[in-house]
């Protein structure tokens, strides 16, 4: 009768670990980084975006794909444990830009995703461009709040 105590306790927790994972860098997924191509066109603004259910995640995907040749294929995402993060900067007038997630920090409270911009010190191309980064990560209840960077290479 113990062991078998025991052995529900271990399976029960196991379960239980896995769902209430909090979002760190070791357990997010990168689902895409690039570049939109469509001169803003795609209608999408440099923002910071939590998405929480597959109806956003889809407008989302469509806006992009709306004008981009190369259409974007994206991972499935489980909205019952996980949720998206998606950045996007402003539209840049060169290339070399870029964004990403730098740390993830927790607090009691809230979690806090460091966001870092990478502009060109140098020379460029010459093309209108928009950087993104997009995640997915294990469904939290606390708030996400976002600080940025700013950094050249």
């Amino acid at each position: 009768m113990l062991k078998k105590f025991i052995l529900l306790t271990l399976v029960v927790t196991s379960f239980s670990c896995k769902s209430f994972q909090n979002p760190s860098l070791d357990n997010m997924t990168l689902i895409q980084q690039s570049e939109l191509l469509g001169n803003g066109k795609e209608g999408i603004k440099g923002s910071y975006q939590v998405i929480t259910d597959a109806d956003d995640w889809t407008a989302l995907k469509d806006k992009m794909n709306s004008v981009n040749a190369q259409g974007f294929k994206m991972d499935p995402v489980d909205f019952s444990t996980e949720i998206v993060i998606a950045l996007f900067s402003d539209l840049q007038g060169s290339g070399g830009h870029s964004i990403e997630i730098n740390d993830i920090i927790q607090k009691k409270d809230k979690i806090i995703v460091q966001v870092k911009k990478t502009s060109p010190s140098g020379r460029a191309t010459s093309m209108m461009t928009q950087p993104y980064y997009i995640v997915k990560l294990p469904q939290t209840k606390k708030e996400i709040k976002f600080e940025t960077s700013q950094a050249s290479h």
